[in-house]
């Protein structure tokens, strides 16, 4: 069994989900979208706050990205 307090990079990595996973998920978090693409977190948070990312938000904080939106956003970037 697990321990879901293990803080090594091991355990961090057998807790990501497959990119298969988070393709078929509708919306993903800034987390999952920078895993998914290899971006960096902060790179989808400056898109999003450009307003280059459509993104659902609640004030500050970016709740959730549609996974068409950032399809769409890394294609117009070349990167799909």
């Amino acid at each position: 069994m697990s321990d879901p307090f293990d803080t090594s990079t091991e355990a961090a990595i057998a807790r990501r989900e497959p990119a298969a996973t988070l393709m078929s998920k509708a919306a993903l978090t800034v987390d999952e979208a920078a895993r998914l693409f290899g971006e960096s977190p902060d790179v989808i948070r400056e898109a999003v706050w450009r307003g280059e990312l459509p993104a659902e938000r609640a004030g500050e904080a970016i709740v959730a990205i549609r996974r068409a939106d950032l399809l769409a956003w890394m294609e117009r970037r070349g990167g799909v």
